[in-house]
């Protein structure tokens, strides 16, 4: 179950092709979720499927995050009970990585695409360049 699918690369290219366009929403497309949709496809189990169900508005996300150490708290939890290991240096990054980007608005997490990573954003996908990211975790 912890193990990235065999044909991962391409579900990736597939995935953020999904995503690009779709806007930012509290109940299903927010950062936290957006990760969490990778790491299903990734490995085939959602790590925030009990999350989901709490969350339905900006009210209700604000309450689960503050429950739960906020955007990081939430990935490192999940990390640590999955025993994916956090990169030393967000150079380490790799494709299909989940990494924590301090935006404007507070930490938020995304996939490494490569050089660029990807994050919910409200028009769609917002890029960010990895270096530019502060933590790494690799999955799987």
């Amino acid at each position: 179950m912890n193990k990235r699918c065999s044909n991962w690369p391409t579900k990736l290219d597939l995935f953020m092709h999904e995503k690009r366009d779709q806007p930012f929403d509290w109940a299903g497309n927010n950062c936290c979720f957006f990760a969490c949709d990778w790491i299903a496809i990734l490995i085939g189990h959602d790590p925030a499927a009990e999350l989901r169900a709490m969350v339905d508005s900006a009210l209700s996300a604000a309450r689960v995050l503050k429950d739960n150490g906020g955007v990081e708290g939430i990935a490192e939890r999940i990390c640590s009970e999955n025993k994916w290991e956090g990169a030393a240096n967000i150079n380490l990054a790799r494709r299909g990585d989940v990494v924590l980007w301090d935006s404007a608005e507070g930490p938020a997490l995304g996939v490494c695409a490569g050089e660029l990573s990807w994050f919910a954003g409200s028009a769609g996908v917002v890029q960010v360049a990895t270096k530019d990211c502060r933590r790494a975790w690799r999955v799987g």
